[in-house]
């Protein structure tokens, strides 16, 4: 598996990551909001985790993707 590199110059964005990241933003957000109607498409009515852990799991992942081939090009 080869590991992604920092790109220098063009900053090179994924952004289907900062779709779930917007889209856990959202759903973080009603679930704090009571009585809405749409509360139910939420994650904490399905599983175990709610919306705020898989924010952060891809935030970390996004982390990874910036920022983990600078400790690999080190001598």
């Amino acid at each position: 598996m080869k590991l992604p590199t920092v790109h220098s110059g063009k900053h090179l964005r994924d952004h289907r990551l900062d779709a779930c990241r917007g889209l856990a933003l959202c759903f973080v957000f009603l679930d704090h909001v009571p009585g809405h109607a749409f509360s139910w498409l939420t994650l904490r009515n399905y599983d175990f985790s709610d919306s705020s852990e898989v924010f952060v799991f891809v935030s970390g992942y996004t982390c990874m993707l910036a920022y983990g081939g600078t400790r690999r090009d080190e001598p």
